[in-house]
């Protein structure tokens, strides 16, 4: 039989899973240290993916595809539940009481078709419902603001920017040493030098934060502001003569005429960002608090980079000495690690 469902090991598998669901919901109704009050951006993304999570189930439950149905009642909630876990963990903060109860209730409710014994146990004697589960209402929808998934976006874009220029730098070292190590054998000379004790893995790292664009790239985005339709998220003349236009502002402006053959890439680049993201894209700031978000986020970001003194969070602007600081751009913020 082909289906995955008569597999001893899938079913198997399958109830062990049951069970460590049922022990960490009689855990979570127990606990004293889940916090309540205000939610947290991770907490309202919660929300806004158990949504998500509720209407596909409802659609294939409606549709009799009962594959599907528990594919987005059971597992995907349990996708989201452990990134939420691992996110609090890792920020070392408790979880927020009515997102753990809205996981717990929503799966319960959801499954109750398949699973009604196991969802009846836990619906009567943990949660202490005084009806049976199946006269239970579907989950409403809270239909928040999608304006959370978008902070979250940022952070793992910027996580994953850090680590892939972390990758490059450990090449690049690593060819370096290579080189200087086939060059040193090339040498006639009788004695090597002491090598020097090799550095250890970074503990701690400074995210540089630059606030504005500068002065040319805010003359850019002014240029094309001037053409560009919001209501439409089009221009109102083909790229070419857009590029062309600003290739005409550099003649009189020095700091344009600097970016030499990278500004019509730079050009390009931030028309595509406004057919795509609309005006935002031309305004001289980030549509995101990047300090705000990154204090949020501090703890998160040490523990996934595994920096375990920390990060600190500082204003590009007042660190423009440092080179790192003055690569840093509007929503591309810079680290610079350090042992």
């Amino acid at each position: 039989m082909s289906d995955a469902n008569f597999q001893t090991d899938v079913a198997n598998n399958m109830i062990l899973e049951l069970d460590n669901q049922l022990e960490w919901i009689k855990e979570m109704c127990a606990s004293t240290e889940l916090r309540t009050g205000e939610l947290s951006t991770h907490d309202k993304v919660l929300h806004l993916r158990l949504d998500e999570c509720i209407r596909e189930a409802d659609g294939f439950y409606q549709g009799m595809k009962f594959s599907l149905a528990v594919k987005w009642a059971f597992h995907e909630v349990s996708i989201r539940k452990k990134k939420y876990r691992e996110y609090h963990a890792k920020s070392g903060i408790p979880m927020h009481k009515d997102c753990v109860m809205r996981i717990i209730r929503a799966l319960v409710v959801m499954m109750s078709p398949v699973i009604t014994h196991w969802c009846e146990y836990i619906w009567r004697d943990v949660l202490g419902e005084a009806v049976s589960v199946t006269y239970a209402d579907w989950p409403a929808l809270q239909n928040g603001d999608e304006a959370p998934l978008r902070v979250v976006e940022y952070v793992d874009d910027m996580l994953k920017d850090f680590r892939d220029r972390r990758s490059r730098a450990k090449k690049k070292k690593k060819l370096k040493k290579k080189k200087k190590k086939g060059d040193a054998a090339a040498a006639a000379a009788p004695a090597a030098a002491p090598a020097a004790a090799p550095a250890g893995p970074p503990t701690k790292g400074t995210i540089f934060v630059q606030k504005k664009d500068p002065a040319w790239k805010c003359a850019i985005k002014e240029f094309l502001a001037g053409h560009f339709d919001a209501a439409t998220l089009s221009f109102s003349v083909p790229k070419k003569e857009l590029i062309s236009g600003v290739m005409k502002l550099a003649a009189t402006n020095a700091e344009l005429k600097e970016q030499g053959k990278k500004l019509s890439g730079i050009v390009a680049w931030i028309i595509s960002a406004a057919e795509k993201d609309g005006a935002v894209a031309l305004q001289p700031k980030f549509a995101l608090d990047e300090m705000a978000v990154l204090q949020e986020f501090q703890n998160f970001i040490a523990a996934e980079l595994q920096l375990g003194d920390g990060v600190t969070i500082a204003d590009a602007d007042a660190h423009a000495d440092d080179p790192k600081a003055g690569e840093a751009q509007p929503g591309e913020p810079t680290l610079l690690e350090s042992a």
